[in-house]
């Protein structure tokens, strides 16, 4: 995996991407959880550290938003619990569907 990270890398930093702040999306999934000194954290799939800290959930939702747009990634919403919550896909959808 740590091939296929650099590679992706150094192809988006050419293009000049996200992925020069720590974001390279090949199917990963970004998580907005709750943070284990309090308040909630976005962390990227596979990552051991929060790429994000906020105070609130709804701040870091919407720092997780943008990341997964740009980076056609799947946003996994966990609550207080840890439990997911809510679920959205940004890219690599399998088909056109209208609505």
């Amino acid at each position: 995996m740590g091939i296929l990270v650099t590679l992706c890398v150094l192809v988006n930093v050419e293009k000049e991407t996200s992925a020069i702040k720590g974001f390279c999306m090949v199917n990963k999934s970004i998580h907005v959880t709750p943070h284990k000194d309090g308040g909630w954290q976005v962390k990227t799939a596979g990552n051991e550290r929060a790429t994000k800290v906020c105070t609130t959930q709804s701040e870091c939702i919407n720092y997780a938003t943008v990341q997964a747009k740009n980076n056609s990634a799947e946003l996994f919403i966990h609550g207080k619990n840890g439990q997911i919550r809510e679920k959205n896909s940004y890219g690599h959808d399998p088909r056109n569907v209208k609505g």
